[in-house]
């Protein structure tokens, strides 16, 4: 008699290995939010233009070479409405009361738009996987770094800020610079993170990903900023109710809730 071996499905332990497209569906995301995050959030006009013209002329170089793929009708038409926004900001800048503010805002939306495009061309060419553990590992770097400037403080430059802020003293800003950004930052971010640990092919990523959601809790509370954590109870309740395997997500999401009590409570 013949046998058939039957294959059943495991997580890996190792790492997999990944096609170029995935690579870069990965590296290119990652690279871009650390670098922003690092960089003060982008807030910064020149800091912003430098990664709007690099994004860009990423994409002109994907499309020039023929690796731009189709978008979906969902990708066109957030594109559609992202450009018509900054179009109908960039048209009134002669009527504007500063002309110069309504030109940064308009380059400031032609940035969005162009990492929006950017995004949809990497998850058409590697899916939308690589590009969403790539962002999440990026915020997640950035939480792990804003926390320990916290409980390390000699290891990283002084918070200029707080001199012309005094109240500001007592709320993590670092690396963004503003408490409320920075918190709602994170606050996404532990969103994200509890996607990867539910999607990971690894334990190990799974284990680092739901490891570093309490982290991300704990710098929310070194915040003290309410939208921050109106962000991330609303992001939580919102992926749980979007979740397809609803119980899995709720243990897990139970757990990274315990450990955050557990982290705020000894800080």
């Amino acid at each position: 008699m013949r046998t058939q071996a039957v294959a059943v499905p495991r997580v890996r332990s190792g790492l997999p290995s990944l096609p170029g497209d995935a690579i870069a569906a990965w590296v290119l995301p990652f690279a871009l939010v650390l670098y922003l995050g690092l960089r003060g959030g982008g807030f910064d006009l020149v800091v912003r233009s430098e990664a709007a013209v690099l994004v860009w002329w990423v994409v002109l170089l994907l499309a020039a070479a023929g690796l731009v793929p189709r978008l979906t009708r969902r990708g066109w038409v957030a594109f559609g409405l992202l450009a018509a926004w900054a179009g109908w900001t960039a048209i009134g800048i002669p009527a504007s009361e500063s002309a110069e503010r309504t030109l940064a805002e308009a380059g400031r939306l032609s940035a969005y738009v162009g990492v929006l495009v950017l995004a949809l061309v990497l998850q058409g060419r590697a899916g939308t996987r690589h590009v969403v553990n790539g962002v999440a590992c990026a915020i997640g770097l950035v939480t792990a770094l804003a926390v320990l400037s916290r409980l390390q403080p000699q290891w990283f430059p002084d918070n200029d800020h707080a001199r012309f802020l005094p109240g500001a003293a007592r709320r993590l800003s670092y690396p963004l610079n503003y408490w409320n950004a920075l918190a709602a930052f994170m606050g996404m971010g532990a969103v994200l993170l509890l996607g990867v640990a539910a999607a990971a092919r690894t334990r190990a990523g799974q284990a680092m990903a739901a490891a570093a959601v309490p982290l991300s809790g704990l710098g929310v509370y070194f915040c003290v900023s309410r939208g921050g954590a109106i962000v991330l109870v609303a992001g939580v309740v919102v992926y749980l109710l979007l979740t397809a395997d609803r119980l899995p997500q709720l243990l897990t999401t139970a757990v990274a809730g315990a450990g955050t009590a557990i982290l705020i409570a000894g800080a």
